[in-house]
This record gives C-alpha cells, sequence and structure tokens, in this order.
C-alpha cells in the first residue's frame, strides 16, 4: 500500500523520535555508570564493576525487548488493518518497557552509590 507522502514523513519522524529517545538514555545511563563507578575505593572497584557488567547485561536484554515492541509498532503502523487500539496498546507496552529500562538504572545507580559510602 503506497502511503502519502506527509504521512509517511509523519511516520519516520516518529521512528526517528524513538531511536534517538532510545540512544540517548542509553548514552546517559553509561555515562552515569561509569562516572559512579570510577568514583569507586580500589577496594570496592571489584563489585563496582560486577555490578557495571550485570547492569550492562540486564539492560542489552531489556533493549532487546524495546527494539522487539518497536518493530511490532512500526508493523502496525504499516498495516492498514491494524485498530487504532491495537496501535495504542503497543505505544503503550513501548512506554512501559522504557520507564522499567529507567527504573533499573536508578537502581543501578543507586547500589553503585552506596558501594561509595553514601547513604
Amino acid at each position: 500500500m503506497l502511503m502519502p507522502s506527509s504521512l509517511k514523513s509523519l511516520k519516520h519522524a516518529f521512528l526517528r523520535l524513538l531511536l534517538l529517545g532510545l540512544l540517548s538514555t542509553n548514552l546517559g545511563l553509561v555515562w552515569a555508570g561509569a562516572s559512579l563507578a570510577q568514583s569507586q575505593s580500589r577496594a570496592n572497584s571489584s563489585s563496582a564493576e560486577q555490578l557495571q557488567q550485570q547492569f550492562n547485561q540486564r539492560v542489552a536484554a531489556h533493549n532487546r525487548r524495546i527494539v522487539q515492541a518497536q518493530d511490532e509498532l512500526q508493523a502496525l503502523l504499516n498495516n492498514p488493518r491494524a485498530t487504532d487500539d491495537q496501535i495504542r496498546n503497543k505505544q503503550r507496552e513501548l512506554s512501559a518497557l522504557r520507564t522499567q529500562r529507567e527504573e533499573m538504572a536508578t537502581a543501578h545507580l543507586l547500589r553503585l552509590r552506596r558501594l561509595q559510602g553514601s547513604p
């Protein structure tokens, strides 16, 4: 099915925003985690490194779920038979996954902070 150029442009802009949000969030999390991990004492550095590795693995798995949901949303947007409710539900799922990722990041940063000796 051919789409009018304005709809196609809008869809591409939406997808670029989704991807940009994903990348900027990941870069911010990596930077914040690395910054805190670097400030750890030598005694805690191996624990901090282990936490960072575990976190990176969990986030990578979670990001794969986010990419899958983005692909599913894209497929729904391209499917003329997909209902508005299906598209909205998929967007809600995607938003929930992103929120979960942010909560994972906050919990991780708090763990690193405790290792550093902050309250």
